[in-house]
């Protein structure tokens, strides 16, 4: 069960990602998300301590998919960190879900 959730959790910035691709053909979302869950994987892989992940993926992710979304034209803050803190969120979630034990 905790793996389904871990996985839902993480699949969710894609799902919004492919949406918005779908209709707007705006493939912004889809790199912020790329760049968020590169920066969970390094942290879930790096950390030892499941609280400290968690911390540490919302940052990282926040911050990796912020960038992405600076540098591919995004001009809209307000947006850009809405938009990544959900990523980083949801992201977050996920780790903490996935380092229960089963």
């Amino acid at each position: 069960m905790t793996r389904l959730l871990s996985l839902l959790f993480t699949a969710a910035p894609f799902a919004i990602a492919l949406i918005r691709a779908g209709r707007s053909r705006d493939l912004r979302l889809l790199w912020m998300a790329i760049a968020a869950f590169a920066a969970a994987v390094v942290v879930v892989g790096v950390t030892k301590s499941r609280t400290a992940a968690t911390s540490a993926t919302f940052v990282l992710a926040t911050v990796a998919a912020a960038v992405a979304g600076a540098v591919l034209g995004g001009t809209a803050v307000p947006g850009l960190l809405a938009v990544s803190s959900a990523f980083g969120v949801s992201l977050a979630v996920a780790a903490a879900v996935h380092g229960r034990s089963p």
